[in-house]
């Protein structure tokens, strides 16, 4: 239905402009991604400002879109599951940063920040960046967005650390929820996470070329 709707403007726009077809696709999945992203960003907000944990999922959200812009990931192949998929996980962060956080000291939090940020900076390092089935990417993308998603990591476990010393704990259930985000992220650029997303789109999703990335997690 999204991609139908995103043709339709795709096509529209391409005969106002008086465009070739070639570009009309062009415009279309540009618009199919950006009105994926605003319905997805929307429901993650509307359902997370519902349970009262709009803050804390908010955090996660950002530390996740940003650190995956650099370092790419595994993702689903259909936008429905990865709307759902997606919508749950970051609702869970946000609850669980909410909830948990009271039982952390700042040492155990400080400890969580500087061993989730250094595992997360190594997979980045190795695996870092996942390409997308869409678009490939040249040796020179990848060694710029490895650095980038390195420099990314650092700098976050250089802000998050300051911000537990210098808060004295006061946002202790946004950088937990920042932390548990980017753990997440790292995850899916490792083989288990693609091993897992296959198998979803097998047995739950029932779409084919979940066994591609089955594969994939033992290569």
């Amino acid at each position: 239905m999204l991609q139908k709707v995103s043709q339709n403007l795709g096509n529209t726009l391409a005969r106002e402009l008086a465009m070739a077809e070639e570009q009309a696709e062009v415009i279309a999945y540009g618009l199919e991604i950006i009105l994926g992203s605003l319905i997805k960003f929307s429901v993650i907000l509307l359902i997370a400002y519902i349970f009262g944990i709009l803050g804390t999922t908010l955090t996660g959200f950002l530390t996740f879109i940003l650190l995956r812009i650099l370092s790419g990931g595994v993702h689903f192949k259909g936008y429905f599951s990865c709307l759902i998929i997606g919508t749950i996980i970051l609702l869970l962060i946000g609850k669980i940063s909410s909830m948990a956080h009271i039982l952390l000291s700042l040492n155990l939090l400080k400890f969580t920040i500087l061993f989730t940020g250094s595992v997360v900076f190594l997979i980045c390092l190795q695996l870092a960046p996942a390409e997308n089935y869409n678009k490939k990417l040249t040796e020179g993308e990848k060694k710029k967005f490895k650095l980038f998603s390195g420099i990314f990591v650092l700098c976050w476990m250089c802000f998050a650390y300051l911000s537990v010393v210098l808060s004295g704990g006061e946002y202790n259930n946004f950088i937990l929820a920042s932390a548990l985000a980017l753990f997440i992220q790292g995850f899916t650029l490792m083989p288990q996470a693609y091993k897992i997303v296959g198998l979803l789109e097998m047995l739950i999703f029932k779409r084919k070329g979940g066994e591609q990335y089955v594969e994939k997690s033992v290569t």
